[in-house]
């Protein structure tokens, strides 16, 4: 997209280009960090989604206001084909960045409740801690066999 976005020259291009540089200095400076060993930057790498997922929506933005300065009639010389272009990918971009950081800080967090339910459900049936000893159960809950030796 970068190449062919050239060959016009496009105004909407330089919006994408600054968007761009911004994001990624930020990024390359948060895996510069955990190049070095630096660890716990989990907002960090949060807050970089966050804007990446911005970027994607102001890419959004931008060509559509592109189209609509277009249709109104106002000067616009950005080529229909490459709006098109830019708008599929900032599309798909946002897509894949929204899923990205719904298995990444929120679907993992429903996974780390759901397990402490779990452990508290099943100490509070009289079962055993499942982080210690490994024993087997069937669906009744009755003990079937342990798999360790006392």
């Amino acid at each position: 997209y970068v190449f062919y976005s050239y060959r016009y020259g496009t105004s909407t291009a330089r919006w994408f280009a600054d968007m761009n540089y911004l994001v990624h200095a930020f990024m390359y400076t948060y895996f510069t960090f955990i190049a070095i060993g630096y660890r716990g930057l989990r907002r960090v790498a949060f807050g970089i989604t966050v804007l990446q997922i911005l970027q994607m929506f102001m890419g959004i933005f931008v060509n559509f206001y592109a189209v609509y300065a277009k249709v109104a009639g106002y000067a616009c010389q950005v080529p229909s084909q490459n709006l098109f272009w830019a708008s599929a990918m900032y599309a798909s971009y946002f897509f894949l960045f929204v899923q990205f950081f719904v298995s990444s800080y929120i679907k993992k967090t429903h996974k780390a409740d759901a397990r402490a339910k779990m452990v508290k459900m099943v100490s509070a049936n009289g079962f055993h801690d499942v982080k210690s000893t490994p024993k087997t159960y069937d669906f009744t809950g009755s003990k079937l066999k342990d798999d360790h030796i006392d």
